[in-house]
């Protein structure tokens, strides 16, 4: 073991051993799913029997379906963001602040508490839709009473999903587009301008073609929420992927199909990933710092209506509307006295065990961020850096996937000790799987802002400090955390976010009893207590905007992270 002599000490340790030894352990952690899965499916490859039994199965129509809500979702959400990102970015339209805030907070409310709040009002059965069917019945507009009962639509379908997830995934795009659009194109756009392009055709030509690459890691980002997604697709009855999945595994008990699935999902989510991350490679390209800022077109009071309405669409159907449901729901089990003192109690016991759980996945994945983004300043190659982008594509492996990849080696690990040690422990009656699955599924959300904000710390500003007797502890508190605040900031609100919002791993691998505010969403949802599922819901919203708050007033300084 030797110095690294000419780079900066590390603020941990000076001995790269460290490093390596913590690397090689937190991969193993963050590979764990892949791993368990991996060995779970092995004997199903290789059983000729077992794959000639899947052609008749139900697989084919659990993959056609997840297909068509891939697809559709991301259609919807393409249809909602790239319109929006563009009027933001370049005309000048009433009410902009307030639009700006409504194209976010959709993120706040994950796709299945939409599910619950639509469904709750626009089912058959719901309250807005009986009034809307009674409303053009007495209008004449519906004459035959059977005609009545038939024609409304039905939500909970694919259609529905698709619908539903687009509206909430919308706002990744809608982010990253924006940025694209600002921060590359400001300069050419004038340009193109001053030669007489019309605003369509510069959209057309121009625009879209320089942010395709930011276009294509946020449609990857839907296509890897959307094969992940467990509660919407639950409650829809949608037979995907995700949901065969968990049938197979905790309701059939069929090891086969479920570690297939497991399979089959882990290789189109890296798929997925892989395509976004050929498409950053071409950021490289293309004037990415704007000399000076654009004059946005001033529209009618016509053309700024629809504006209005165009960038408001998202954060209306994916925000407003759904709060608005899930507030009269929650008024309505109060005004009916459902809600008793025991609610009362496992609610706030509910938001304790939320609370907690994030906050403490803020910390340990910030703490292992740090760590290996200091490990790659400490001792950079490119086999590091690339092996440190396999592990960022962690994210791509879905909640339900790592969950029960996790339960597959805690059994097994359980087995061994029980049979050849004479040990009877299990993870699963803890939290420790519960957090390797955080771990492996955020680790990208923490260490992308913070080894971007890392970079921007140059070794001569670290040398500069050094001559004043900074020592290591000093140089990482008092020098590198004010500069990297931003980025810090940035990757604990975005993991706050996604772990109040995470619900298969959370249901399937919390310790018994545990339950959190999604898991009491779910649970009182699949009993069809919509009005019960709300007050989760609410709170899950309320949890949500207040670190969406901090993103949003820190905008112009973390959105290159």
């Amino acid at each position: 073991m030797k110095n690294i002599v000419g780079q900066p000490l590390t603020v941990f340790m000076s001995l790269n051993f460290f490093y390596k030894f913590s690397l090689l352990l937190i991969s193993v952690v963050i590979f764990l799913p892949i791993i368990g899965m991996f060995f779970l499916a092995i004997n199903v490859l290789f059983d000729s029997t077992t794959l000639s039994n899947m052609n008749n199965s139900i697989l084919f129509e659990y993959t056609n379906n997840t297909i068509i809500l891939c697809f559709g979702t991301l259609f919807i959400a393409l249809l909602v963001s790239i319109p929006t990102a563009w009027i933001l970015s370049f005309y000048e339209i009433p009410f902009k602040k307030s639009l700006d805030w409504l194209t976010i907070l959709p993120m706040v409310l994950p796709a299945y508490v939409l599910a619950y709040a639509y469904t709750d009002a626009l089912d058959y059965s719901g309250w807005l839709s009986s009034l809307i069917r009674s409303f053009l019945f007495e209008l004449g507009l519906v004459q035959d009473s059977n005609e009545k009962k038939i024609f409304w639509p039905e939500i909970r379908s694919l259609s529905g999903a698709c619908f539903v997830m687009g509206i909430a995934l919308s706002p990744y795009l809608t982010l990253l587009a924006r940025a694209a659009f600002e921060s590359r194109q400001l300069n050419l756009v004038d340009a193109a301008k001053t030669m007489g392009v019309s605003n369509a055709r510069l959209f057309f030509t121009v625009s879209i073609p320089l942010a395709r690459p930011a276009i294509v890691a946020g449609s990857s980002l839907v296509l890897m929420e959307c094969l992940a997604d467990y509660g919407t697709v639950s409650f829809f009855s949608v037979q995907t992927l995700s949901s065969g999945l968990y049938k197979s595994w905790f309701g059939y008990g069929d090891l086969n199909t479920a570690s297939l699935i497991g399979l089959i999902m882990i290789v189109v989510a890296f798929v997925s990933i892989t395509a976004e991350k050929l498409s950053r490679k071409e950021r490289l390209f293309g004037n990415t710092t704007p000399l000076f800022s654009i004059t946005k077109v001033k529209l009618n009071y016509f053309y700024s209506f629809i504006a209005f309405f165009v960038c408001s669409f998202g954060g209306i159907f994916g925000f407003i509307l759904p709060m608005i449901f899930l507030l009269k729901a929650s008024f309505d089990e109060f005004y009916l006295g459902y809600f008793s003192t025991y609610s009362l109690l496992s609610l706030s016991n509910s938001l304790f065990n939320s609370l907690a759980l994030a906050f403490s996945a803020v910390i340990l994945i910030l703490f292992i961020s740090f760590l290996v983004a200091y490990a790659v300043r400490n001792d950079y190659s490119k086999k590091l850096n690339y092996w440190v982008q396999f592990l960022v594509s962690g994210y791509a492996v879905a909640g339900l996937v790592s969950a029960i990849s996790l339960l597959y080696l805690s059994g097994s690990l359980t087995n061994l000790l029980s049979n050849y040690v004479g040990i009877s422990f299990s993870f699963a009656t803890t939290s420790v799987l519960l957090f390797i699955a955080y771990i492996s599924r955020f680790f990208a959300v923490g260490y992308s802002p913070i080894s971007v904000g890392l970079l921007g710390i140059t070794t001569s500003i670290d040398n500069s400090a050094k001559t004043f007797g900074l020592s290591n502890k000093n140089l990482f508190y008092r020098l590198h955390l004010p500069l990297m605040r931003s980025a810090t900031i940035l990757a604990a609100t975005l993991i706050f976010i996604d772990v109040i919002k995470e619900l298969p791993a959370t249901l399937i691998l919390r310790p018994l009893g545990m339950d959190t505010l999604s898991v009491s969403a779910y649970n009182l949802a699949s009993d069809e207590r919509l009005g019960a599922a709300a007050l989760p819901s609410v709170l899950m919203a309320i949890a949500g905007i207040l670190p969406l708050f901090i993103i949003k007033n820190r905008w112009k300084e973390i959105k290159n992270f």
